[in-house]
């Protein structure tokens, strides 16, 4: 199979990459490195699955593998389904239109992850960032990547989120993570609480 990502140069450069003699690679694979997981991802989401080595539209999965597949996808579905923004507006996610986006989120984030440990197998655990010392470089990965969606947005103008295949950006973060075991164990948090539901965490890969 032969994949295409387009990955703009302009975003190769700080906040989102650091070269390697002045930055924390744990913030590199947050940001960047899920970036390109992500875009890679989508060659398996609900609609790249369905095509073959050769760029066609083909059923090459067995019956049994689909059938997994839509079980897990139903379950994101139903996570995202209806989440709103803003509590008092009529726009909401929908969680099947933003069913392909949603699962590259998820499953570049955690490819990326696995990415950084491997990076830190082969090069030994870095030394902590300076001023933020009490973060872990496992924490420091999650905030590189929830930092990419950080920006001042205007809420007199509201976007409807009803007709859109990608999520708001604080649910790109509050709800990817809170869909994360990795993170969850990062960062500690109990289960039951908003960021480690008892829920089923719906993986797909």
């Amino acid at each position: 199979m032969i994949i295409v990502t387009l990955l703009p140069v302009s975003i190769l450069q700080a906040p989102l990459y650091y070269n390697e003699n002045n930055g924390i690679q744990a913030l590199n694979y947050g940001s960047i490195g899920f970036t390109i997981g992500h875009e890679l991802s989508h060659s398996y989401d609900n609609t790249g699955r369905q095509y073959n080595e050769l760029g066609n539209v083909a059923q090459w999965w067995t019956n049994k593998s689909v059938e997994e597949y839509t079980k897990r996808a139903s379950c994101l579905i139903s996570h995202y389904d209806g989440i709103k923004v803003v509590s008092n507006s009529s726009s909401a996610v929908n969680g099947t239109l933003t069913l392909n986006e949603n699962i590259a989120d998820i499953t570049g984030l955690k490819e990326a992850y696995y990415a950084y440990l491997r990076y830190v197998d082969l090069h030994g655990q870095e030394p902590r960032l300076p001023g933020l010392e009490r973060y872990s470089q496992e924490q420091l990965f999650f905030l590189g990547y929830a930092n990419q969606f950080c920006h001042y947005k205007d809420n007199g103008n509201q976007f409807n989120y009803n007709f859109t295949q990608h999520s708001p950006d604080v649910v790109r973060v509050r709800k990817v993570l809170s869909l994360s075991p990795e993170f969850a164990k990062a960062w500690s948090c109990p289960i039951g609480t908003p960021m480690n539901p008892k829920k089923d965490k719906c993986q797909i890969w």
